[in-house]
């Protein structure tokens, strides 16, 4: 059951006791509208509850920060419906990615001092809603033959001699992440791509093996077998001016291929569109992790904890947990406010609702 707070004026909001948490109320904000879009639809009466239900409580603490004596607020409790269509779901699933991602990089660095690093796009013709599950299969079969291919095999088919080093573990890997957005022009059609970031050795990127953008088109139309030259995109992740550190030139392409896999505007728009696209979307592996990224950024910690992510891209030792300073915030359905709102709870009445 949701809670209808009367508005008033002098509701003690998440967002006034800290900004940067303003963002849940977008995302709780946008689960409560996708609930209210599909609410005739019965085949997902389950969902809609659920997305109604996501995050409806929220318990945070104070965080202190010993050396510059700054507070923060930190989750410490919450439930999540891990629905794949569920915005705030996939934003905190995309924060436990990026997390899993700036935790590897230090050791990524050290392990494989030498390593670069390539972002690339590859994309097919837009396809109607109704083929997309067909299309996104077909999108990863391709991506197998591309990587099995001659060009890219000698670094990342663990078959080959070549892609192995003396003591016999890979030479390189890639993480890669499926998307679909909404095609604007045409209605009832998808645009389905796929994002893919190379961890390759310098081998790689000497004249004779370097892959340019005309060689990736000519490669994956042969991979997808298309009767067209699709448009692709790549590039070698390069430092950014006047960052120093190892994350400069990556830090956006993580954030790329670690997007959501759908945007929640795109699913507020044409409700019949957004309903074939959940049954579309059903059994359509999202992720893949390969050789020497799968050592360092493991999969099944992302089906784990959803509250207790760090949100920096490292680890501040410095933090101090105040326990005592706990928060409780209930999200506010009422259309007049629809944003978190502090609760009092008398002893034991909070929910006792846990991720996972």
């Amino acid at each position: 059951m949701t809670l209808q707070i009367p508005f008033e004026s002098n509701l003690c909001l998440l967002g006034d006791y800290s900004k940067k948490d303003k963002i849940w109320d977008k995302h709780k904000r946008d689960a409560v509208k996708l609930a209210d879009f599909l609410s005739d639809v019965i085949e997902l009466e389950k969902q809609v509850q659920c997305l109604r239900d996501t995050a409806d409580h929220l318990t945070f603490k104070w965080v202190d920060n010993l050396e510059t004596g700054e507070s923060k607020l930190k989750l410490e409790r919450a439930w999540f419906s891990r629905w794949r269509h569920d915005p705030v779901s996939n934003w905190r699933k995309t924060m436990k990615w990026r997390s899993l991602w700036f935790h590897a990089l230090p050791n990524i660095f050290k392990t494989h001092a030498t390593h670069r690093w390539v972002l690339a796009t590859l994309t097919v013709e837009n396809c109607k809603i109704e083929e997309l599950n067909k299309t996104c299969k077909h999108l990863n079969k391709s991506f197998r033959k591309l990587v099995r291919g001659a060009k890219f095999a000698q670094y990342l088919d663990p078959r080959r001699a070549s892609a192995k080093d003396d003591d016999g573990n890979v030479v390189a890997g890639y993480y890669k992440a499926l998307e679909v957005t909404k095609e604007k022009e045409r209605k009832g059609y998808a645009h389905p791509h796929i994002h893919v970031l190379l961890h390759l050795p310098e081998s790689y990127f000497e004249k004779d093996n370097y892959v340019t953008q005309q060689k990736l088109s000519e490669l994956w139309q042969k991979a997808a077998g298309l009767d067209y030259a699709p448009v692709v995109d790549i590039r070698a992740v390069k430092p950014k001016k006047g960052v120093d550190d190892n994350f400069g030139g990556l830090y956006d392409a993580v954030m790329e291929v670690t997007k959501y896999p759908n945007k929640a505007a795109d699913l507020l728009v044409d409700v019949d569109w957004t309903v074939e696209y959940i049954r579309q979307m059903n059994r359509v592996r999202l992720t893949d992790v390969s050789g020497t990224l799968k050592m360092f950024i493991k999969e099944e910690r992302l089906e784990g904890d959803l509250v207790h992510i760090d949100e920096d891209k490292i680890d501040d030792e410095n933090e101090l947990e105040t326990v005592k300073a706990v928060l409780h915030f209930v999200f506010n359905h009422s259309r007049t406010v629809r944003r978190y709102v502090r609760k009092e709870f008398k002893s034991g009445a909070y929910p006792p609702i846990f991720d996972g």
